[in-house]
């Protein structure tokens, strides 16, 4: 449709400006470029292209927008204001939008956590792929996690290993003050929970290496042997550690 400069430098700066003009939905830069066909189906396709991008933030970013009365504008700002890159799986159109929104608005305490929350979620899962060998590696060991936790108090080998998939942040659950909460991989799925002590002392712990009950009694004096026990437990089943 678009003749392109015939030198290779010309054609990387048309096309540059071409791809930015399609994902901010701004004509200007194409108009003259059109040799053939209609205006009104680069303006079809350009309306679909930008309305469906639109569509999947709205739907992607559901949970963040409860925080947002404008969020329908903020999307629109977004579109408008940042073209839309080459697919990067590192780093996708709606992590771009929360940073985006962090640094273009000032957010109040609650946004703050719900962008913060979301941005977690998406760590996590980005995690998840990268070191996908010990994510299936762990989510093995948890699946066996419940009939290995009898052995916890009798068997002094035994290895409490800690959930690779995982990163800390600082937000407000429903319920409790700002403070600490850890989101790791669950299965197919991201978790969060906030720990109380000695859980959080626990994790800290085993995120050096895994470690033994004895082990990690001797290291988190004065907090008693069943009392760690009783937290690894409670770990195991939130799917936080594993035993082998």
């Amino acid at each position: 449709m678009m003749k392109l400069q015939q030198t290779s430098d010309g054609y990387q700066e048309q096309l540059q400006r071409w791809v930015g003009a399609l994902t901010t939905g701004d004509l200007r830069e194409m108009y003259d470029a059109l040799s053939e066909g209609e205006a009104g189906d680069v303006r079809r396709f350009l309306d679909n292209g930008v309305g469906e991008r639109r569509k999947l933030l709205r739907q992607e970013l559901a949970f963040v927008a409860l925080a947002f009365d404008d969020f329908e504008d903020l999307v629109s700002d977004y579109v408008r204001s940042m073209p839309q890159t080459a697919y990067d799986p590192a780093r996708s159109d709606r992590e771009q939008f929360l940073c985006w929104l962090r640094q273009t608005r000032l957010l109040t305490a609650m946004q703050g956590d719900f962008v913060a929350y979301q941005e977690a979620e998406y760590a996590v899962a980005a995690l998840a792929r990268t070191r996908r060998p010990q994510h299936l590696t762990f989510q093995r060991m948890a699946t066996r996690a419940r009939q290995r936790t009898a052995r916890l108090d009798t068997d002094s080998a035994l290895l409490i290993h800690l959930n690779p998939i995982r990163m800390w942040t600082r937000l407000a659950l429903p319920g409790r003050d700002l403070g600490e909460v850890l989101f790791f991989a669950a299965g197919d799925r991201v978790a969060s929970v906030g720990l109380d002590s000695p859980a959080p002392e626990i994790a800290h712990l085993l995120a050096t290496r895994p470690r033994t009950l004895e082990e990690c009694t001797s290291r988190l004096r004065p907090v008693s042997r069943e009392e760690i026990a009783v937290a690894c437990r409670d770990l195991a089943d939130k799917g936080l550690v594993a035993f082998a």
